[in-house]
């Protein structure tokens, strides 16, 4: 698992990204969820297709049922990991921000009130008048709220690199909870945009998942001076020299 300083597009950028983060952890944790995955994207491909190009109505509603049928096994496996990221973000946030409340809203993709098919039936006219499908899994959304306002319009970018790292730390977790995995961690570059407290309380959240981890810094002084038995290298001009 990678921390960057890329991490704030999690929260700032479009659902692309936090689709890539659900999906990242659901595709390790439960089994079910990549092969009706695959089956979603070839069905929505072929709609899509058919959209496109124009084809009879028959030909477009003719690849609904694949459609809804998988999208449910995908959006069941979503909806179920979110919930349990859910119950370990309240410690994880208690270790690393020490306040204030954390809290995912996992979006299906089409209007909660309403089943999938339904959406696809309702939503025909405007899919074929944009050449594409609308409602879906592959619209879907986890939006992260402070207490009760969306994260990326509260907080500063620094803040939104402990959050985001929150959510990777409470994912790896997970993954050894469900899996018995420890991922490895790769962390480049941790002290930019963050205040010394803020390491030091991602680099306790780090160590207390035990597992393995690359930290990159590029100013030597913010290295923790307590390293316990982790072992530092300098760079320098494609050269790798052990210290200590």
């Amino acid at each position: 698992q990678i921390i960057d300083p890329n991490l704030h597009r999690l929260l700032e950028d479009g659902p692309h990204y936090r689709r890539q983060y659900m999906d990242w952890g659901v595709f390790h944790v439960e089994h079910s969820f990549y092969p009706a995955w695959q089956r979603y994207r070839r069905a929505l491909k072929q709609r899509n297709s058919a959209l496109r190009n124009g084809l009879p109505k028959t030909s477009i509603i003719a690849w609904d049922a694949e459609l809804v049928q998988s999208a449910l096994i995908v959006d069941a496996c979503r909806r179920g990991y979110v919930d349990a990221l859910s119950k370990l973000t309240p410690e994880m946030v208690g270790r690393v921000m020490g306040d204030g409340k954390l809290v995912l809203d996992y979006h299906a993709g089409w209007p909660k009130d309403e089943e999938l098919g339904a959406a696809l039936v309702r939503g025909l006219a405007g899919d074929q008048r944009a050449g594409f499908t609308h409602a879906g899994p592959h619209r879907a959304d986890l939006r992260v709220r402070v207490d009760t306002v969306t994260a990326k319009d509260w907080v500063s970018r620094g803040q939104q690199k402990v959050i985001t790292a929150v959510l990777l730390l409470a994912q790896a977790e997970l993954l050894h909870h469900r899996r018995g995995i420890k991922p490895i961690l790769l962390i480049d570059d941790l002290a930019a945009e963050l205040g010394s407290s803020y390491r030091e309380s991602v680099l306790a959240a780090v160590k207390q998942l035990d597992g393995q981890c690359f930290l990159s810094f590029l100013d030597e002084s913010l290295v923790p001076k307590e390293r316990g038995d982790a072992v530092m290298f300098h760079v320098e001009h494609g050269r790798i020299i052990r210290q200590g």
